[in-house]
């Protein structure tokens, strides 16, 4: 009996122990699977297009390819911004769809001009900003990461001042078919609201060094 005893006095607090792995490993599989659908889980964006040129900078991971913002929006030439390049539109012909045809990468910056003003929805998982910076130039990104939440120009500034050794100069939003511009040293002038999903352009300096003048933001010829 007394060895009975002791087989009993092991084995269940091995029990106990298989019994709290088992729901330690239970609740870590219900973690990672709510996790998983949280990341997967799709919202919905509606754009209000305006007659003339647009920026946009879906936050959605879409799927959606150059060809397929062609056909959806019957525009003609979608422009990918290029981030610090010094050439930075670089255009996708409509008319010859397999073309360096593409995905759209989500939070960076398209433009595209429409003929008529129309809504366009969007579906997709949310996916946050990433700024990749290359070094000084100018940049298009979504900046809006909490759509409930208002940001305004000035505090775009502040956050890449500084940033890898760069400043910001300013921020750009499209406006009358043309770029509108906030100077980041003037923080209460012309201190836009940007909106979720809207590409805005930001001007990029090295510090201690004055910035580049970029005579090549002329919108391309319609």
């Amino acid at each position: 009996m007394k060895g009975s005893k002791q087989f009993f006095s092991i084995i269940v607090p091995l029990a106990a122990l298989l019994v709290t792995l088992t729901l330690i490993i239970t609740q870590t599989s219900i973690d990672t699977k709510f996790a998983q659908a949280k990341a997967n889980r799709k919202s919905t964006l509606v754009y209000n297009l305006i007659k003339g040129w647009n920026t946009v900078a879906l936050p959605l991971e879409t799927g959606l390819t150059y060809s397929d913002v062609c056909s959806q929006l019957q525009v003609t030439a979608v422009y990918k911004w290029q981030n610090g390049n010094e050439n930075p539109y670089l255009a996708y012909n409509c008319r010859f769809p397999e073309i360096e045809n593409a995905k759209i990468i989500p939070n960076l910056g398209y433009l595209f001009y429409m003929s008529e003003a129309r809504d366009w929805e969007i579906k997709g998982a949310k996916v946050p900003v990433n700024f990749d910076l290359a070094g000084a130039g100018f940049y298009m990104f979504n900046f809006v990461q909490n759509e409930k939440k208002d940001l305004f120009a000035d505090e775009v500034c502040k956050k890449f001042t500084p940033r890898k050794k760069l400043e910001a100069v300013e921020i750009y939003q499209m406006k009358n078919n043309g770029w509108d511009t906030h100077i980041c040293s003037l923080p209460s002038v012309n201190n836009f609201k940007l909106n979720y999903g809207v590409g805005y352009l930001i001007q990029l300096k090295e510090m201690d060094k004055p910035a580049k003048t970029n005579r090549k933001l002329n919108l391309p010829t319609q």
